[in-house]
């Protein structure tokens, strides 16, 4: 499970993504504290030796200016819709969650379906491990929806469905969004996606939230982030999601806020304060 990293890990993730601000924040803290803080240890002779004093002070300045944000806000300026983006576990939301999925719905494979991939985490750990009865649901949402034939395919995913199809998946305890994105080669045992697949998944998938909201903020995937990614940075994909988003909302209305969860090991390669600054409209009050 993926906690919320501490600030200590921001910290130093902050540190090795901008190290040269970090430098320049010692100096800068250095210079403003060196002196309030000698005519007081002079004043106080107990205290500790001011050059000490003031090292420890700059220093705890420039790893609370050195953090990288954990969680930004966002109001597009263009759609109605706000977005929340945040590290964690996708999981951990207590509403509705979407989980990207290959053009076959696999739920069990010993290559294409990982315990990292979130389809594969989605069996494990909304369903207690019991992938068989994940297929059984998936596979009665699928009833009546029009794919082909893929002989090749394991028993109970002999239909391939084109990219885009996403369905609901109504548990007790938790609503959840199941959209295919990418293609599987069975010879080669890979999935692909490009970016074209990666649009029509999240459009599709926003019309389906649209359709079935109930007014619970719904928690979604950074889509093309892994093993089946289309070759996009973390950066770029998240760039895309939001343009996606915002195209989407211009004429439609999906629950607000939308959540975008990502994983800890995000943190160092994509900027959260950055792309708050391109994307918001002042952001969202907190």
């Amino acid at each position: 499970m993926a906690a919320r990293p501490s600030w200590i890990n921001r910290a130093g993730r902050g540190v090795k993504r901008h190290p040269w601000r970090f430098l320049i924040a010692v100096g800068v803290a250095l210079a403003a504290l060196w002196g309030p803080t000698e005519p007081i240890a002079a004043t106080y002779p107990t205290l500790t030796k001011p050059t000490l004093l003031f090292v420890l002070l700059a220093l705890a300045i420039t790893i609370a200016a050195a953090r990288v944000a954990a969680a930004v806000d966002i109001g597009l300026r263009w759609g109605s819709t706000r977005i929340r983006i945040s590290v964690g576990d996708l999981f951990d939301h207590p509403g509705p969650i979407a989980v990207p999925a290959d053009d076959l719905f696999l739920v069990a494979h010993s290559k294409l379906v990982t315990t990292r991939s979130l389809i594969g985490q989605l069996g494990h750990r909304t369903y207690g491990g019991n992938v068989s009865l994940l297929a059984q649901r998936l596979a009665a949402a699928l009833k009546g929806v029009r794919g082909d034939r893929e002989n090749a395919a394991p028993v109970g995913n002999s239909v391939r469905y084109p990219v885009g199809t996403t369905v609901v998946l109504e548990e007790p305890s938790k609503k959840v969004f199941v959209t295919a994105f990418c293609s599987v080669d069975l010879s080669t045992q890979t999935g692909t996606a490009t970016t074209q697949d990666v649009l029509v998944a999240l459009n599709s998938l926003w019309g389906t939230i649209g359709q079935h909201r109930s007014g619970e903020p719904v928690a979604v995937p950074l889509f093309g982030s892994g093993q089946s990614g289309c070759g996009l940075s973390p950066s770029a994909l998240l760039h895309l999601q939001l343009l996606s988003l915002a195209a989407y909302t211009r004429e439609h209305v999906l629950p607000d806020p939308i959540h975008i969860v990502l994983p800890p090991s995000m943190l160092t390669e994509i900027n959260l304060a950055a792309m708050r600054e391109v994307w918001s409209d002042g952001g969202m009050n907190q």
